[in-house]
């Protein structure tokens, strides 16, 4: 989030995390940011044009494959995927 942050005309809309100690530390360091628990509120989300995958390596292929199909630009660390056929 803080690299992303100083890309000139980047703007962190969102950040989703199941997490709720992470929701409130993140909430209180970026307070301009909606801090969401699910997903799918970010992939609704009109305003949002892409997204930042930052998870384990075994959720990256599926989340980034619904974001995609949600029109969503994905940036997703690496690995891509943990198997070839995803």
């Amino acid at each position: 989030m803080r690299v992303f942050g100083s890309i000139p005309g980047a703007h962190l809309r969102m950040v989703c995390d199941s997490d709720p100690q992470v929701r409130a530390r993140v909430a209180a360091q970026n307070r301009n940011s909606t801090v969401v628990s699910d997903y799918e509120s970010v992939l609704k989300d009109a305003d949002t044009d892409a997204v930042l995958i930052a998870l384990p390596a075994a959720q990256h292929y599926e989340t980034a494959k619904l974001a995609l199909e949600s029109g969503k630009h994905v940036f997703v660390e690496k690995p891509m995927t943990t198997r070839v056929e995803e």
